[in-house]
């Protein structure tokens, strides 16, 4: 998130939740005020900038070594053992200043903290805001997180 362009943070949010709600309001705005489908030119230039962005940081970014199929996949799955293991082990230690706390949990709504993780934490289901944790990951940040765990 820290990398993002300061120009698509002030348009459209600097996380998931809040760029997809940005880019919903500003349709369904846009769409009712005019004769087409479409968003505004401020949220328009701000989504291809982004996108421009993820496609050289994220998409196709090669900057890995070259390694065997075998290699990288048991490298790929001790690297998410890695993080799941200590993710689950922050949560049920309650410790605040783990990234899925400052990353992941901080930013959960009221009505969402109430409906999704209080219920999980509550039965012990912490397993599955892991999931949800690593699942909205992009590889840069999981390597990030990788090294902050490793």
């Amino acid at each position: 998130r820290k990398q993002l362009p300061q120009s698509c943070v002030d348009v459209l949010g600097n996380t998931n939740a809040r760029i997809i709600n940005t880019l919903i309001t500003d349709l369904l705005n846009y769409s009712l005020d005019n004769d087409v489908i479409g968003y505004s030119d401020a949220t328009f230039k701000a989504l291809k900038e982004l996108k421009a962005f993820n496609y050289e940081n994220i998409y196709t970014r090669r900057d890995t070594k070259v390694i065997s199929y075998e290699t990288f996949v048991k490298k790929l799955k001790s690297n998410f053992k890695l993080i799941f293991t200590s993710c689950l082990n922050d949560l049920e230690g309650d410790n605040y200043e783990s990234p899925i706390f400052r990353d992941h949990i901080e930013y959960i709504d009221d009505k969402n903290y109430i409906t999704y993780f209080k219920p999980l934490k509550e039965s012990k289901q912490l397993t599955l805001i892991v999931r949800d944790y690593i699942a909205g990951m992009s590889d840069k940040y999981f390597r990030e997180i990788f090294e902050w765990f490793n």
